[in-house]
């Protein structure tokens, strides 16, 4: 358990499974491009009880690592694999990565909690499968190799690893959000036509159309947009 700015955050204590990050060799696009995120937020999720789903908040997982030749692109509201449940970065269970020290990671991410004040007991960083010692996969990708990606070693330091060569197996010990989504208030500018009843929406959920067009003398509805030079 850590709590950050974006509120608590809950990891697995041990290995939950030995897997591939990814079945193919490029690291191109970075964690949400990996085969490990669709196993995570499908197979996997299926299988936890319906009260622990109830409190996990779908989240963005700030971009970690460059991947070669490239950078990771961040998670955003409109991609179809929000996260539910992910891998922890490089930077936050203690690691200066120099892979974690571009684009947004160093002012968007944080050490949690649990390792900020044990960065150096790597007792606290070691996991284990069935009582052995595993070693464990990070979502940090590796710029300069191709397949590579981080994982945290027996020892409890970190190395890069590649990640789609079947014998390439470490363990997953996925993460989560907990808590209740916050809510907005939308409202709909009607430039002095009728009014349109605001809406409350849950963070992450899409505003409806409203219903009923509004009317203004002299005026044609067209449609609704989210600027005010009426493109988008």
């Amino acid at each position: 358990y850590s709590q950050t700015a974006c509120g608590p955050v809950i990891e697995f204590v041990d290995v939950i499974a030995s897997r591939q990050v990814n079945s193919t060799s490029p690291n191109a696009g970075g964690w949400i491009e990996t085969s490990l995120v669709t196993y995570l937020n499908n197979e996997f999720y299926d299988k936890l009880p319906s009260d622990l789903k109830s409190v996990i908040i779908p989240t963005y997982p700030i971009v970690s690592g460059s991947t070669f030749q490239g950078t990771s692109p961040n998670i955003i509201a409109e991609d179809i694999n929000l996260n539910k449940l992910y891998l922890l970065s490089g930077r936050e269970v203690g690691f200066n990565l120099s892979d974690d020290n571009k684009k947004d990671v160093t002012k968007d991410t944080r050490i949690l909690d649990y390792y900020e004040s044990n960065n150096n007991d790597y007792s606290r960083i070691k996991k284990n499968l069935l009582g052995s010692n595993q070693t464990w996969w990070l979502r940090s990708a590796a710029y300069y190799y191709i397949p590579n990606f981080y994982r945290v070693i027996e020892s409890g330091k970190y190395a890069s690893y590649s990640t789609y060569n079947p014998a390439s197996l470490a363990g997953v010990t996925p993460a989560f959000r907990i808590g209740t989504m916050p809510e907005f208030t939308v409202t709909f500018d009607t430039d002095g036509g009728s009014s349109v009843s605001a809406q409350t929406i849950t963070y992450g959920q899409p505003a409806t159309r409203p219903s009923t067009n509004p009317t203004k003398y002299m005026h044609t509805f067209d449609d609704w947009y989210t600027d005010d030079t009426y493109t988008t």
